[in-house]
């Protein structure tokens, strides 16, 4: 595998569960050349236009109210690449961010110098409607940003646009959670291993596990299996067709298999949040993962005979937008041990996130919330399954790598739990995740569309 071949893998696996970097980034115009330097990023908005346009109580209101106001989630990314013509090699300097319409801090002092691709956290800022929300309402913002390098400046402007209400207010977002018992104590326990690949292009990774424990009152029924991420998983691209890539991944997930009913099946969850760690290759640094309790839910089926293959596919449209993705299940009857669900999960590759607020420097440290911030990582709903997963990009971008006609496809399978022996850690059971990664570009490597699935060895 080429050098380029690995760069390119290696920034596609640590990009595949977040939202693509450069969508939402807003450049905001000026030069080709210091355009880098600063570039504005509002949450729940994708495109590059530097005139958001957002309906009061839509998604891109982030206080989620119809209330006559709008509120923008808004951070600025400092040296970022991508931007053709854009090479800064200096240290960039983010000046006082000026507001006309509305008020916001945009970035603390800790972000304000760059040497590496940075943004901020995300700051809000409140733009309401005029004349008692029957008229759009409106903010400035502009920021600027120097660099040790020529050219010198990059000054970016950014018009919000909050319109007025109309029609019914969009219902909120609900879910269902697990509930543990109030008394149940978790001790977690960590362990750590090296692993030598005996592939020629692959380093030796260190993974650390955080593995958690619950009691067994915590899952009445079949109870708690901890399904740890060993160094047996892999990764499959579009990208790479033929190449399995082995990377460090740490920590585990605690599924909750409850009581099996009269048709062989078992309620299955997710019964704690869980976190992974993936050490990405070529000091890119760590890829931290979140899976939620809340909202998981699925089965283990027992008994054979329910088919449980996953069918995740989008439709690219080429270079135009994208269709939401659809998750289809069937397929042929499943084994007996096989399994569904879905989960929310969020993930972020640390460091240069918002959410990296400390230093990560081990898989273990993606489970303390003093380094990652979980709750600034949008979430994704993603399914999990023990059977056979087709990841597919219909209608892909034509220059997606690699150059060709027809779809991106990548499909894997997994391997049934035993339900007899369900609580024991590394018995039998791999879940495969399918994941799409549309319109791409990072730093020098394009990536396009490519469908990928992330294979998961207990």
């Amino acid at each position: 595998m080429t050098t380029i071949a690995r760069i390119a893998l290696a920034i596609l696996i640590s990009t595949m569960i977040a939202p693509s970097g450069r969508a939402g980034l807003i450049p905001g115009g000026g030069p080709a050349a210091s355009d880098c330097y600063v570039e504005l990023d509002v949450q729940g908005v994708n495109g590059t236009s530097n005139k958001i346009t957002c309906q009061d109580g839509d998604p891109c209101d982030a206080d989620g109210m119809c209330d006559g106001t709008c509120t923008f989630d808004l951070q600025a990314c400092l040296d970022q690449p991508g931007i053709a013509g854009c090479n800064n090699t200096g240290t960039v300097t983010l000046k006082k961010a000026r507001f006309k319409g509305a008020h916001a801090v945009l970035a603390p002092d800790s972000v304000k110098t760059a040497t590496a691709p940075t943004c901020s956290p995300f700051a809000r800022v409140a733009v309401k409607t005029k004349r008692n929300g029957r008229k759009p309402g409106m903010a400035m913002v502009t920021a600027t940003a120097v660099s040790t390098e020529k050219p010198k400046r990059d000054a970016d402007k950014l018009t919000l646009v909050c319109v007025p209400r109309t029609g019914a207010c969009p219902p909120p977002t609900t879910t269902t959670s697990t509930t543990l018992p109030t008394a149940t104590t978790i001790a977690t326990s960590t362990s750590t291993s090296t692993s030598t690949s005996t592939s020629p292009t692959m380093s030796t990774v260190t993974t650390t596990s955080t593995t958690t424990t619950l009691p067994p009152d915590a899952c009445p029924g079949l109870g708690i299996r901890t399904f740890s991420f060993s160094m047996d998983s892999h990764v499959f691209s579009s990208a790479l067709p033929g190449n399995a890539i082995d990377v460090g991944f740490g920590g585990s997930m605690a599924l909750c298999a409850g009581a099996e009913g009269g048709d062989g099946s078992a309620p299955l969850t997710v019964a704690s949040d869980s976190y992974a760690g993936v050490q990405v290759e070529l000091n890119i640094g760590f890829y931290c993962v979140k899976i939620d309790a809340a909202g998981s839910d699925g089965h283990l089926y027992c008994d054979a005979g329910t088919p449980v293959d996953v069918d995740y596919s989008i439709d690219s449209h080429g270079a135009g937008a994208n269709d939401p993705p659809v998750s289809m299940m069937g397929g042929n009857p499943g084994p007996a041990g096989s399994a569904y669900l879905t989960a929310t999960v969020r993930a972020v590759l640390c460091p240069g996130a918002p959410a990296c607020i400390g230093t990560v420097a081990s898989t273990a440290d993606c489970a303390d919330p003093t380094k990652v911030d979980f709750s600034q990582v949008d979430p994704t709903t993603l399914p999990l399954t023990t059977g056979a997963v087709t990841a597919r990009i219909i209608n892909p971008a034509p220059d997606s790598i690699p150059m060709g006609t027809g779809d991106k496809t990548t499909m894997h399978a997994g391997e049934p739990f035993d339900c007899a022996n369900w609580q024991i850690e590394d018995g039998p059971g791999t879940l495969v995740i399918p994941f799409l990664l549309t319109d791409a570009q990072f730093g020098i490597v394009h990536v396009g569309d490519a469908a990928n699935v992330i294979v998961l060895d207990d």
